[in-house]
């Protein structure tokens, strides 16, 4: 799909196509088969993030810078897994009394919506102020 539309854009897709999901089908059911659909077009669309982030940083930066953006990279990374794990388990046991996930899925699908809007602004950012990055089609 990035080859076709480029990785950023492919990026937004991912971001704001899993926050739609969270709050679409996630959200406002408990049927089973419907979380079955979920988990599996969330799992088609998430995973994309990752390979695409590090084809990012490859495509837009020296040899010798690359090693050093993307350990800045997967530093933010392990930096959103130590606090955003303990949030979430906080959110459950405080506002969801162990009970209801609702505010962790609730927050998870905010995340997703600010991480879209995130990288619209990099690609508003990135066609104003940097045109020769390679942020299209690989």
């Amino acid at each position: 799909m990035s080859k076709k539309w480029g990785n950023n854009n492919t990026l937004i897709f991912s971001a704001f196509g899993s926050a739609a999901l969270i709050f679409g089908l996630w959200l406002p059911t408990r049927l089973f088969s419907v979380y079955l659909v979920f988990i599996s077009f969330f799992g088609l669309l998430y995973p994309m993030a990752f390979p695409l982030m590090a084809a990012l940083v490859s495509n837009n930066y020296k040899k010798d810078e690359i090693l050093q953006a993307n350990g800045l990279m997967f530093f933010a990374y392990g930096l959103s897994t130590l606090a955003g794990v303990p949030i979430m388990g906080v959110l459950f046991d405080k506002l969801g009394h162990r009970t209801s996930y609702i505010p962790v899925i609730i927050s998870g699908g905010i995340v997703y919506f600010v991480n879209g809007v995130l990288f619209v602004l990099f690609r508003l950012y990135v066609n104003q102020y940097e045109p020769n990055a390679k942020i299209g089609k690989l």
